[in-house]
């Protein structure tokens, strides 16, 4: 068996160090617009263009001045945006950190080889994965950014599987989004679980609460 995970809002708090971060750039960049609306647009801008940037319509760094442009308006010059964007990634840098659940999962599964696969810039996540203390445990790191391939594509769990010399039906994937992570594994073939740290109210066959719990699924399923 095989473990791979995904990186942002599993593994690593993108949420929490986006909202550190998005308050930072709101005091210096719209601090009389009302804190709710510009974390609501700032959120929404995020999804927006991020989606937009994985699906090969804007780079990377257009997709950066995209989400700056929504909260302060298009009047930005792309200097100005990126100089903004900036300020705002310095403030999420400092706010990098793992959940808890994280080390004692890993370190409960070392005799397993271990992958992740992840959307996003091949530079940005490759800096949080050295950041955060987590390239010693990973055999293969799949990085959208890097293989041309982005989830819920098929071919980036197959890639990832390939890498570790493992079938997919020997594979189980962990991730925080159920479509893109958990169904969209199931679908290329491999055993995918939905982590779901907020605790959704109805039964879910594929959910589960807490990486704490990944170990013993693993021991379970041999």
């Amino acid at each position: 068996m095989i473990v791979l995970f995904d990186l942002d809002g599993t593994l690593f708090d993108h949420a929490g160090a986006d909202h550190e971060a998005a308050l930072a750039l709101r005091a210096v960049l719209a601090p009389k617009l009302p804190e709710k609306a510009f974390l609501t647009e700032w959120r929404m801008a995020e999804i927006r263009h991020y989606s937009r940037y994985l699906a090969g319509e804007i780079s990377f760094a257009e997709q950066r001045r995209a989400r700056v442009r929504a909260v302060a308006g298009e009047r930005l010059s792309d200097a100005e945006a990126d100089l903004a964007f900036n300020f705002y990634f310095s403030a999420y840098r400092n706010a990098w950190r793992l959940f808890e659940d994280v080390r004692p999962c890993l370190a409960a599964l070392s005799g397993l080889r271990l992958g992740l696969v992840t959307n996003g810039d091949g530079a940005v996540q490759r800096r949080k994965i050295e950041a955060l203390g987590l390239a010693e445990f990973f055999d293969a790191v799949v990085i959208s950014g890097e293989v041309g391939l982005a989830k819920p594509d098929p071919r980036i769990f197959a890639l990832a599987c390939a890498r570790l010399g493992a079938e997919p039906a020997s594979a189980l994937f962990i991730g925080d989004d159920r479509r893109l992570d958990a169904e969209a594994a199931s679908a290329a073939g491999l055993r995918g679980l939905w982590l779901d740290r907020l605790g959704a109210d109805a039964p879910d066959p594929i959910r589960v609460a807490s990486l704490v719990e990944i170990p013993a699924l693993c021991a379970a399923a041999g």
